[in-house]
């Protein structure tokens, strides 16, 4: 209840500017609670004065009293910590000098003990300066009482002079509890004002770690945009670089095709590099049209039977031109037929560019090899339809050729985006460095597997293991809807 009551006389006498800083709020109200006591002491000395007949104390205290509470007033206009501790001080000295004059003087009166109370409370309620400066006041005090009690002696006691030893040590005792009440106003606000402190320091820290790792996130996310800014920059300086030698080619040879004096067989030269940067830009636009798809995220997997020995057998026959051209034999070692689920689409792009890379970077006369088969089948029956019998395992494809090989530095970097590697076309044809970055996005697209084993000097062999469901040759003459089987077999 005193509590709630003296809660509601600071929030009536605080400032509202002293609100949000929690340490001007605690010491004002300790000045508040310093006043409240002191004008609450001051009034129950009142009764005490009265049995020991001493009513000019009385007096003192009826003005002393109003005094202590009309500080909370001035605090509250001024807002001056200063002021109203000085003022606190004055008052209290005030007393004391009164006291002393009316029981007895120095040094009956205990003048030893009370002036040196002033600047201790000054001390407690302050600053180090105010402190000296009631320090040096109330040694001047002190000096002024000795000097009166040498020359006119001990003063007059205004009260009944049998009550000044139980007097003097109740005023006395009064005097050590309020000092004592005030060292611990001081030493709460001290811890709580600590107490604020550390709070507001681990909140500090927790805003400040906050902000570091929004920086560090930040700068990654800068890092990235500016990686991501010279990626764009390469790709566009790539882009103009592999468009430039095939345009100008193109222009140069339409040029001189205007000239009729050519013979048919320089006609057909020339034809023939036009087509042949012609094919390049293409393959060009291809890369980077499926490279930006797979950025996109934008190819989604449509599983469905197929042959996948049909499937190579398509792939090999549109590059059999460009390898007859070198005098390259494809071999190719599969099945008859081999029926499996799988994205047919897709399947057709990582073998292009995989047998694409191999007859550009085989030399005139190599073989390149090409193998599929399957790889730890676990059979199991669906009981709904008969007719199907699935297995789950590895569609594996392999594709070797007799080139230079790869570097150690080669085999870390190969997968990546642009990269060219220290193997260059054999036969002038032209590399993106984004034919191995495809095929490794869609054979994890696909949830496969690839790795390469290469020899410097001996060739390269890339496999490729693709997880599917092997299925009986009779599916595709049953003229199943393309939905159905995606129904039936559902894949792994």
């Amino acid at each position: 209840m005193l509590e709630q009551l003296l809660h509601r006389l600071d929030e009536m006498f605080i400032p509202s500017a002293y609100t949000p800083d929690c340490e001007r709020y605690l010491t004002a109200r300790m000045y508040l609670r310093v006043c409240w006591i002191a004008a609450i002491t001051t009034i129950a000395y009142i009764p005490l004065n009265v049995f020991v007949g001493y009513y000019s104390g009385c007096v003192f205290l009826l003005v002393l009293a109003p005094a202590f509470c009309c500080i909370p007033f001035i605090l509250k206009r001024t807002g001056n910590h200063t002021l109203v501790v000085n003022l606190i001080v004055l008052l209290a000295h005030s007393c004391f000098i009164f006291y002393i004059t009316t029981d007895g003087g120095f040094p009956s009166a205990g003048t030893l003990f009370w002036l040196p109370t002033a600047p201790m409370v000054s001390l407690l309620l302050s600053q180090r300066f105010w402190a000296t400066v009631w320090l040096c006041i109330s040694v001047l005090t002190f000096v002024g009482f000795y000097v009166c009690w040498l020359l006119v002696g001990a003063l007059p006691i205004y009260y009944n002079a049998q009550f000044k030893p139980i007097y003097s040590l109740i005023v006395m005792i009064g005097g050590l509890v309020v000092n004592f009440i005030i060292m611990a106003l001081m030493e709460g606000v001290r811890r709580k004002a600590y107490k604020a402190v550390r709070q507001q320091k681990v909140i500090l820290e927790q805003q400040t770690q906050e902000i570091q790792k929004g920086n560090e996130q930040l700068q990654q996310k800068n890092m990235q945009l500016e990686s991501l800014l010279q990626q764009n920059n390469d790709f566009l300086g790539m882009v103009v670089h592999d468009l430039k030698n095939p345009l100008a080619g193109i222009e140069a040879s339409a040029k001189i095709l205007e000239d009729s004096r050519l013979s048919l067989e320089e006609h057909q030269e020339f034809l023939q590099l036009i087509q042949y940067s012609s094919a390049q830009m293409l393959d060009l636009i291809k890369n980077l049209l499926e490279y930006n798809a797979l950025e996109q995220k934008a190819i989604l997997v449509h599983p469905a039977v197929c042959d996948v020995v049909a499937v190579v057998n398509t792939v090999l026959n549109t590059y059999r031109i460009a390898a007859n051209k070198k005098g390259i034999v494809l071999l190719f070692d599969a099945p008859p037929a081999l029926f499996v689920c799988l994205d047919t689409a897709l399947m057709l792009q990582i073998l292009d560019n995989l047998i694409s890379n191999a007859i550009k970077f085989s030399p005139k006369g190599a073989p390149i090899s090409v193998r599929v088969f399957l790889r730890e089948p676990q059979t199991q029956r669906i009981e709904s339809h008969s007719y199907i019998e699935q297995a789950h395992c590895k569609c594996v494809f392999e594709v070797s050729d007799k080139g230079p090989g790869l570097t150690e530095d080669d085999k870390k970097k190969m997968f990546g985006k642009f990269m060219k590697l220290s193997a260059r076309p054999t036969g002038g044809e032209h590399s993106t460095g984004l034919g191995l970055s495809i095929v490794k996005t869609l054979v994890q697209l696909l949830d496969g597997s690839i790795r390469c084993e290469s020899e410097l000097g001996e060739g390269t062999t890339f496999i490729v293991e693709l997880p599917t469901i092997q299925t009986d040759s009779i599916l595709p003459t049953l003229n199943v809807a393309h939905s159905s089987v995606e129904n039936i077999l559902e894949p792994v």
